[in-house]
């Protein structure tokens, strides 16, 4: 990743600012919590000294004692990088200084304590549309490692948390069906059909969550091979039956792609012969290629931020950037990070609707992620963790001083590409 930030690299920043001679190097070895906050809000260049000031004291009354951890052991320095990612979150969508800091300051202790990083900052966001605790964010993180850990896709954990989140669980009910799932990966069950079928029975009647695992346990051991009935359940996760159609949409629209490209086909005859007429029902279809793209991003318009999610219940950026180009048949990473180093490079000067545009947190890493919905008007449309689905500008303050560069993920020429007129697909 281009513009990864490191622990190391936090620490580095402040250095440079606290060690003014040879002599004060030797005691300043690793900078405090505070500091690195500090540093951090003056080097980014989004804050005004008044902003920086305001955020600064906040991060001191919150953290009380914290705020003079010394960052000198993994753990604290990647706190501070999660600290700083959700004080970036905050600040793109103009959330209040307070609640910003509390989450921003929830996150870091809870990463401090042992949660696992990534996981503590994707279920902190959810705290920009209710408020939840730090103690929530510290047993979902680590409710949610200990189902990975026992087997259980990441996808299904992720649907507890939303879940806990949504309805407001208390932790001992969150705890209670978590280890429903972990036994349910360790008895070897489809995990997405005990998913469902525990989420569909329990929330008709959230009464005992005891009850309901053990319920679900007690049918699964004895289907005997036969096929479950599984309630109605909508989770945060695409269902299989999806996927497994977005995965033969990818693969058509590759194989079309081998053709416009005159690529000689790999099979026999009679598979050629169909490949051929899939590419041209592909190539020809009366709707632009950016148009479908258009059409699948508009669905999600409105859809609430989701940790992990990938549906119109529920999105996260890079689960709604994959999503909707998975439906036109283009493949591209689950994660942010990683979508950056996706198709090529665009410069500012050269965006195009489709391209993928990439922000930075306050340090410098690439953490969120949408799409250009016009190019004169400089517009996107991304998954904002305060107000879900939205439009936004790249030219207002904090998205234009973070912005980190644009990819081009759709193959050039493909369907028409350049012969489609900008679309005014943005209405205020």
């Amino acid at each position: 990743m281009l513009l990864s930030v490191t622990p190391l690299s936090i620490l580095a920043i402040v250095m440079t600012i606290l060690i003014a001679s040879p002599f004060e190097a030797h005691a300043a070895k690793a900078p405090s919590l505070i500091e690195t906050v500090e540093a951090a809000l003056v080097s980014d260049g989004v804050f005004d000294r008044d902003e920086a000031r305001q955020y600064t004291d906040a991060f001191r009354a919150e953290l009380a004692g914290y705020a003079f951890d010394i960052l000198s052991s993994a753990n604290k320095a990647e706190g501070a990088e999660v600290l700083l990612s959700v004080l970036a979150e905050g600040s793109f969508d103009g959330a209040p200084i307070e609640r910003t800091v509390r989450l921003a300051s929830a996150a870091y202790v809870a990463v401090r304590r042992g949660s696992p990083p990534e996981v503590v900052e994707g279920i902190a966001l959810y705290g920009f549309s209710r408020d939840i605790s730090a103690g929530m964010i510290e047993a979902w993180a680590n409710g949610y490692n200990d189902c990975v850990k026992n087997g259980v896709p990441a996808d299904i954990a992720e649907d507890l948390v939303y879940n806990a989140f949504r309805r407001r669980w208390d932790i001992k009910t969150y705890n209670t069906l978590k280890w429903g799932l972990v036994d349910a990966a360790k008895a070897g069950f489809d995990m997405e059909d005990f998913q469902a079928y525990l989420m569909g029975h329990y929330l008709k009647k959230p009464k005992s969550p005891g009850a309901a695992v053990s319920k679900a346990l007690r049918y699964f051991r004895g289907l005997g091979g036969k096929k479950p009935e599984i309630p109605a359940y909508s989770g945060s996760f695409i269902p299989r039956h999806e996927r497994k159609s977005m995965e033969e949409k990818i693969a058509e629209r590759e194989r079309a792609e081998a053709l416009r490209r005159k690529t000689p086909s790999t099979g026999d005859k009679r598979d050629g012969e169909k490949d051929t007429a899939k590419g041209k029902s592909l190539m020809e279809s009366g709707e632009g290629f950016l148009d479908r793209i258009e059409r699948q991003y508009r669905r999600f318009l409105g859809a609430p931020y989701v940790w992990g999610g990938e549906t119109r219940a529920g999105t996260d950026c890079s689960g709604f950037v994959q999503t909707v180009f998975a439906r036109v048949g283009i493949n591209l990473p689950r994660v942010s990070r990683e979508q950056w180093k996706a198709g090529r490079f665009v410069g500012q000067g050269d965006l195009r609707r489709g391209d993928l545009v990439f922000f930075r947190t306050v340090g410098g890493r690439v953490s969120h992620v949408g799409i250009l919905t016009d190019s004169s008007k400089k517009t996107f449309i991304h998954a904002s963790s305060s107000k879900g689905v939205t439009f936004s500008n790249l030219t207002s303050k904090y998205y234009s001083r973070r912005y980190a560069g644009a990819r081009r993920v759709v193959p050039e020429g493909y369907a028409g590409l350049d012969l489609l007129t900008e679309l005014a697909c943005v209405r205020f």
